[in-house]
Parts: structure tokens; sequence; C-alpha cells
């Protein structure tokens, strides 16, 4: 083998290297959440805490999407339904489903652990 054939090799080994190692470079965490059959996710950055649910004290004259309020450490908080709010059929609550603290107002749905974000190329699938 030349010295050309041996460098040219060495690059395009490097080359794929590069590619691989920005294809599973991980951007970020998010939460996901199922709304219907998809999969929504918000970045870890912004949820402050998942809490059980407490009872929802309903408020007149809002957006069909705003539940109520609850008090989390005496602050009053809004309950926004997703489901609800994406145009999607609303389910009943129970006590197993939990809210969402995003500061403010919460988001109510089901939660999933949270996944990493990986940057991948448009033209492959995985």
């Amino acid at each position: 083998m030349t010295n050309d054939v041996i460098k040219e090799a060495v690059a395009k080994q490097q080359s794929t290297d590069r590619k691989l190692s920005n294809e599973n470079t991980v951007l970020g965490k998010v939460m996901t959440f199922h709304i219907g059959d998809q999969i929504y996710g918000i970045e870890i950055q912004y949820v402050t805490e998942i809490i059980e649910m407490q009872h929802i004290t309903k408020i007149p004259h809002v957006p069909p999407y705003i539940k109520g309020i609850i008090n989390v450490r005496s602050k009053v908080v809004p309950i926004v339904d997703i489901r609800s709010r994406f145009g999607k059929e609303e389910i009943p609550y129970n006590n197993r489903q939990g809210g969402n603290s995003l500061n403010q107002p919460h988001l109510h749905n089901h939660s999933q652990p949270q996944r990493d974000v990986r940057r991948h190329n448009r033209g492959q699938r995985r």
C-alpha cells in the first residue's frame, strides 16, 4: 500500500467515526407523555416536579381545558388538561394520574420516564 492509500483510508475511517459520534450525541433529556397514540415530550429543564393527584377546585368561566386549581405549598396552581387542549377526547380523572408541574400551569396527563434526545441523520432509518 502506498502512503496515499493509507492516508485516504485513515481519513475515511475518521470521517465515519465523527458521523457516528455526532449521531450518538445526547442533545438533552425530555419527560415524555402520551396523548392518544402520539408521544410528546417536554425538556426536563422546564419540569420542576411531579406531584400526586389532589383535589381540583373547579373555577367558573374558564376554557374547558382549564380543569381548575390546586394548592401546592400555599400556591394556587392552575390545572391544564393537555388532551382537551389538543382537541382530544377527555378521559375521567382518578387518583392514579399525576400532574407534571412546569412552574405554572400544571400539565395534566400520564407521564413517562425521562428520555435522552439523540441527534440522527434525517435520511437514515433506525
